[in-house]
């Protein structure tokens, strides 16, 4: 999604992102399967939780205003990565942002 590999993302391409909090096994029959009889009425009903806060994440962690707005996803994924467990924790924060062993140089 990041384009140009900066680092950051337009409100366009968040919107593009699925988070781990978006995803939701599909169910036949379901009110999720726009086949079943109750799917319209249940999907006008259904408040979407993961989309309002995938929402709020994009107001609290954008940099700049209107089009010029961008998001910082590594950043914004690190605030996510707390946890009771301090070891998971620390867990989901090196699987973001991964740690390379230095570079020898050569002399």
């Amino acid at each position: 999604v990041d384009e140009n590999k900066d680092g950051c993302l337009t409100l366009l391409q968040w919107n593009k992102v699925e988070l781990w909090f978006q995803y939701k096994a599909f169910l036949p029959g379901s009110e999720e399967d726009l086949d079943a009889e109750v799917a319209i009425v249940k999907q006008r009903e259904a408040y979407d939780r993961a989309t309002a806060l995938k929402k709020v994440l994009w107001d609290m962690f954008r940099k700049g205003e209107g089009d010029a707005a961008v998001i910082d996803i590594k950043a914004t994924l690190l605030h996510l990565c707390a946890d009771r467990d301090m070891f998971l924790g620390i867990k989901k924060a090196f699987s973001v942002s991964p740690v390379r062993p230095p570079t020898r140089s050569s002399s």
